[in-house]
């Protein structure tokens, strides 16, 4: 079974509070709503801090879905909390999604 991780919304890690928000984030608490409306351009703003070692802290949980992939959406740099807009020379490791280096 494929699991589809949003990593901003999925888990954060202790070492979450330590990153520096981005500039163009609006941050949020943990319990804060979700801001979704089509036309508010605060949807893809709303930044919850979720990053990938709290998806690693939390792997059990997955494995215990039944998941044998898992498929997160992009952790790239990008402007927005969902980062379909990634800088195409990014490297995630530059990233407030995660700490983990890239091989290579």
């Amino acid at each position: 079974m494929v699991y589809q991780v949003f990593p901003d919304r999925f888990a954060r890690s202790a070492a979450a509070d330590q990153r520096a928000v981005p500039s163009w984030a609006l941050p949020a608490d943990w319990d804060d709503p979700v801001i979704f409306e089509v036309d508010d351009p605060a949807t893809p703003l709303q930044l919850f801090g979720g990053d990938l070692d709290g998806i690693i802290d939390h792997l059990d949980h997955l494995a215990a879905t039944g998941a044998t992939v898992l498929y997160p959406t992009p952790v790239f740099p990008g402007e927005s909390n969902h980062r379909y807009n990634a800088s195409p020379s990014a490297v995630s490791t530059r990233c407030s999604a995660g700490t983990r280096p890239t091989p290579g």
